[in-house]
């Protein structure tokens, strides 16, 4: 029997976190995780926010800024925030001073159930980010497809969604909560494609499984709209995401499952 060392790490990723949070409860306890748990989050937040809005602001604003600068911003706002709410909330919550022995212990067996329970949530919105990023990185992709220098590699976000989405893990996760792209990425994907790769779209139009779908009278029309045709040339993601059109397609149910069945980079060999 094969061993696929993808799945073997993502197996191992995902207990170790879960095993790291759920013993940091029991030796800190359920405040103290709390605390902690509160301050990692907000400066993780701070990181994440503040990266999408210098990388936003420097690509609309300052083209000519260095890719790390937004990185480097973003982190060093995510430790500031980091540390001043560790700093407010050690200032206000101190509970541990006067605990015996016994509410510690109590404590600390709660705070292992209370790190399993936050480890969990956290996994869940960290892979439903992954997702997100992942495919908004793929547009991105399509769209630099008839540029002077096109990228020919999937971005590297897209690479980890791709492989966590295609391990045993990710299928086993999939069975009870949907980790495909969203519809509405997936649409505009193939809008993209149409025009900035038509051999790769012709490629996906000709796959049996995926052809009636895409070449419904209601998606086509979608496809050559020329506000959609337009953002596509413009490279303008928020256009195409926000397009009224675009919720209207995603609300009929059938096609909406349909086009959660398509996996674009799967079907080309991308990944």
């Amino acid at each position: 029997m094969e061993i696929d060392i993808s799945n073997i790490t993502a197996s191992g990723i995902l207990t170790a976190i879960a095993v790291a949070f759920a013993l940091l409860g029991f030796i800190k306890g359920t405040l103290k995780l709390l605390l902690t748990f509160i301050t990692l989050g907000s400066g993780a937040a701070a990181t994440y926010f503040t990266f999408l809005g210098a990388t936003d602001f420097a690509r609309k604003q300052l083209p000519s800024t260095p890719e790390w600068i937004p990185l480097f911003l973003s982190l060093v706002a995510g430790l500031c925030c980091f540390l001043l709410v560790r700093t407010i909330l050690r200032f206000l919550l101190n509970p541990f001073d006067n605990f015996s022995s016994n509410e510690k212990q109590r404590s600390g067996a709660f705070g292992m159930i209370l790190g399993a329970v936050l480890a969990f949530g956290s996994l869940w919105f960290g892979m439903n980010q992954l997702i997100e990023v992942g495919s908004k990185q793929e547009i991105e992709y399509w769209l630099a497809q008839d540029s002077e220098n096109p990228p020919t590699d999937l971005p590297l976000v897209s690479k980890i969604k791709q492989a966590f989405a295609h391990s045993t893990v990710g299928k086993h996760i999939a069975d009870f909560h949907p980790i495909h792209d969203p519809v509405d990425h997936t649409l505009v994907k193939i809008a993209s494609m149409r025009i900035t790769s038509t051999e790769n779209f012709t490629r996906l139009a000709t796959t049996p499984a995926i052809k009636e779908t895409i070449l419904q009278e209601k998606v086509t029309l979608f496809m050559m709209n020329q506000e959609v045709v337009q953002a596509i040339e413009n490279d303008d993601i928020k256009t195409l995401l926000s397009y009224p059109e675009l919720s209207n397609l995603i609300n009929d149910s059938q096609l909406k499952a349909d086009i959660a069945e398509i996996d674009i980079e799967q079907t080309l060999n991308l990944r």
